[in-house]
């Protein structure tokens, strides 16, 4: 019979919180890679005509731009930053391995 290991949460948690912030670093690098030079790509409504993705400029549409900034680059990284704190501050308050 396999007994229950209280602290194997708390090392789950510590896992989760740790893939978060490889997630956050890799989305960091890939936002400051796209927005270097001031332009984003987005993509074109189904009803829109041309090609389905096109260069947004942040001095020719600043509106669509912040959109897209928001939409690609804010939500995620604070979901992700949410996710790792709680997930932390969780992995803290779960009681330690017998071993440490």
């Amino acid at each position: 019979m396999t007994r229950y290991a209280p602290w194997a949460p708390r090392r789950t948690l510590f896992s989760i919180s740790s893939v978060c912030l490889t997630l956050i670093a890799v989305w960091s690098v890939a936002m400051i890679l796209d927005l270097h030079d001031g332009t984003a790509w987005n993509e074109r409504p189904g009803h829109g005509s041309g090609p389905r993705f096109y260069l947004i400029d942040s001095r020719t549409n600043p509106g669509g731009f912040k959109t897209v900034i928001l939409l690609r680059y804010v939500m995620p990284m604070t979901l992700l930053g949410t996710t790792a704190a709680v997930c932390f501050l969780g992995g803290l308050a779960q009681p330690r391995s017998p071993e440490s």
